[in-house]
């Protein structure tokens, strides 16, 4: 990566291609992606480009200048590693008697009166979700909706512990959140909603995602579950 050109340069050179290319769009991150998908379709032709377009990506993700352009696009939101030590960021406050701790401030939200803080999510972060999800139930492998066992196939050994101590019993109503996530995937979006109340008639009084049972007891035990990753900001 040391001798990859800079940010800077690589961010040049994907602006003249993007201007030479038909599919314009002011939608920056989806402009880079549909110019992607152009070069994909004749991968030999493109190559010396996608080797270019391939640095631009790493780049954005390594440089400040890259990070603070990408912060906030689903393409470019890699999910981390869980550490069950540190599940809620905190940070030291200066010169506390008592050594404590607090959220960063760029995490604090004002709630005003009964308003939500949760400014909810875009179509595409919701899609960045959707595709995220592994689409476990066609195998019985939907622990986020079933619970996590200890052996599959072999219930009487019930559920799995995490490192936490707490059991994964998994979505405490039962919802089809992986079907859901698959009829979403390729757009039936009132299917989708139609699967959710199949178990959970009143989800909107319940809420806009998945309970953290859901989350807790998600295939992904080692980075972050499913609906629970944000945004990462610029380092």
């Amino acid at each position: 990566m040391d001798t990859f050109p800079s940010f800077i340069e690589l961010n040049e050179w994907l602006a003249l291609e993007l201007k030479k290319t038909p599919l314009q769009s002011d939608d920056k991150e989806l402009a880079i992606a549909l110019l992607g998908s152009e070069y994909l379709n004749e991968p030999e032709q493109h190559a010396p480009s996608i080797e270019k377009l391939v640095q631009w990506c790493t780049r954005a993700l390594t440089s400040i200048q890259g990070q603070e352009l990408t912060k906030n696009w689903p393409s470019f939101n890699i999910p981390q590693r869980l550490d069950y030590t540190k599940l809620v960021e905190t940070v030291d406050i200066p010169q506390d008697k008592c050594g404590r701790a607090a959220a960063p401030e760029s995490e604090l939200r004002l709630r005003d009166g009964f308003k939500l803080t949760d400014e909810r999510m875009d179509a595409r972060q919701v899609q960045d979700e959707v595709h995220y999800c592994i689409y476990c139930h066609d195998h019985d492998g939907d622990f986020c909706s079933k619970g996590f066992p200890v052996k599959k196939g072999d219930p009487t050994q019930g559920f799995k512990k995490n490192p936490l101590d707490l059991t994964l019993t998994g979505c405490p109503l039962e919802e089809k959140i992986s079907e859901m996530n698959f009829l979403k995937k390729d757009g039936h979006t009132l299917a989708s909603l139609a699967m959710v109340m199949v178990d959970n008639p009143m989800c909107p009084a319940t809420g806009h995602r998945i309970c953290n049972d859901c989350m807790k007891a998600c295939i992904y035990q080692k980075q972050d579950p499913l609906i629970f990753r944000k945004l990462k900001p610029a380092s």
